[in-house]
């Protein structure tokens, strides 16, 4: 079964923009997947570029499920992640899209719906701007068990090899990662910071 609730968004200026209808699915089995503001962000991944059947075969919904509120990703590649946050991100096997597990109280959740009207202004505007690319926030329920996802664009997904990843915020304090990789992290999969972006020599 299926129901909806309207999603209404205060703009910075502080005007309410309804947004559309969240969809909540009952999947049976007493799981439940929400997704925020579907018609926003299909309108959104339009926008980019995107497929949608090849989303939705990318994320394959129903592995991702079980996945998430078992606790075990088998089916999706875990991305290193170095940020202090500790935040958990996963690549869809295709390798298309990343999907990032966010704060489980939900703040991070409205604060990307907050921010949606400016965000979806910005990308029609700019359609080949540089800020990550955001295709879709959903919530995953299972009893007392609930997880929100972000699903973003993978911008490491290219045929060609990944020799040195950064993850650069145009600041120096403790923007650096320690010379070793983490065992079973590939050199080309760790993502370094802005010191050692400077350290490089550039050829």
């Amino acid at each position: 079964t299926t129901t909806t609730t309207t999603t209404i968004l205060t703009t910075s200026s502080g005007s309410t923009l309804e947004v559309d209808s969240d969809v909540n699915v009952d999947l049976g089995g007493g799981w439940v997947m929400k997704a925020y503001a579907p018609l926003a962000f299909r309108r959104l991944r339009r926008a980019l570029g995107v497929d949608e059947r090849q989303f939705a075969a990318s994320l394959g919904v129903a592995p991702l499920i079980g996945a998430l509120l078992c606790g075990s990703l088998s089916l999706h590649s875990n991305v290193d992640s170095t940020g202090k946050s500790g935040s958990h991100f996963f690549a869809t096997p295709d390798a298309r899209f990343v999907m990032k597990v966010l704060d489980e109280d939900g703040k991070d959740k409205s604060t990307l719906l907050a921010m949606l009207p400016s965000y979806t202004a910005h990308v029609r505007a700019h359609r080949h701007t540089l800020l990550a690319h955001y295709y879709g926030v959903y919530r995953v329920t299972h009893g007392r068990e609930q997880r929100y996802v972000l699903v973003m664009r993978n911008v490491f997904a290219s045929p060609l090899t990944v020799h040195e990843q950064y993850d650069l915020k145009g600041s120096l304090k403790n923007r650096t990662v320690s010379d070793a990789a983490p065992d079973g992290v590939p050199e080309g999969a760790r993502a370094r910071k802005d010191v050692d972006f400077g350290k490089r020599r550039l050829r």
